[in-house]
């Protein structure tokens, strides 16, 4: 579930996977003025490029594993 990434971001709705959470974000995304859907567009590629692009989550995982060969290592 992405959605704390989401909030962080303010890159779009986020409420309670309720009934009452999807009208909400459905009134809310119906109600929001255009140039606020485009901010929040340009927010939502710096979230999806920070947090899930293909080439950060490899550097990421490859940092992981580095460090966790070098504190594994007893020489």
């Amino acid at each position: 579930n992405i959605s704390s990434d989401v909030a962080q971001y303010n890159a779009g709705f986020t409420f309670e996977d309720t009934v009452a959470g999807t009208t909400l974000a459905l009134e809310s995304w119906l109600t929001t003025p255009e140039i606020a859907i485009n901010e929040m567009r340009c927010r939502a590629l710096r979230l999806f490029s920070d947090m899930y692009d293909f080439k950060t989550v490899t550097k990421n995982i490859y940092d992981v594993l580095k460090l966790s060969i070098k504190s594994s290592s007893y020489c």
